[in-house]
């Protein structure tokens, strides 16, 4: 898998791509009631490159809310590609805004996400440039009060 992540550019070799191919190979045949189905190869690769999406069982991992969210941190952090990155860091935060404290046991690894400001400059960055259905000021005034808030944490 490493490899091929590789070969077709979506990726360059550092920790977090080991990260990444070790939470894939751990949740490739575990059975998880609670959380969702992650492109291994993701979407945006697809999209952003014309091809049809791959959507694949050998494509899919089931994972947990909190594995899903550390499988699109670590791709942010092994992509050089600023509109990968992109699309990683619109992922995390509409991950990060469904979960709930209540919920969900935050783990360490969350927190750092969630203070990781590059991250969530970069999901804005991704929201504010989306050609196909602009946001609306609501929508805008919601993201920047969201991102306001964070960097007082």
């Amino acid at each position: 898998m490493k490899t091929n992540l590789l070969d077709i550019g979506l990726v360059f070799d550092n920790e977090y791509l080991d990260k990444y191919c070790n939470l894939i190979e751990e949740n490739k045949n575990s059975i998880i009631e609670y959380g969702q189905n992650h492109h291994i190869i993701p979407r945006y690769y697809y999209k952003h490159n014309s091809m049809k999406i791959n959507n694949d069982d050998s494509n899919f991992v089931r994972l947990s809310y909190q594995d899903h969210i550390l499988a699109h941190y670590y791709l942010f952090n092994c992509s050089d590609n600023v509109l990968y990155r992109r699309c990683n860091a619109y992922a995390i935060f509409m991950m990060l805004k469904k979960l709930t404290v209540d919920k969900f046991e935050l783990t360490d690894s969350i927190y750092e996400i969630i203070n990781n400001l590059d991250i969530i400059d970069m999901a804005y960055e991704h929201l504010k440039n989306r050609v196909h259905k602009p946001l609306t000021q609501e929508q805008q005034e919601l993201i920047y009060n969201y991102i306001e808030k964070q960097k007082v944490i």
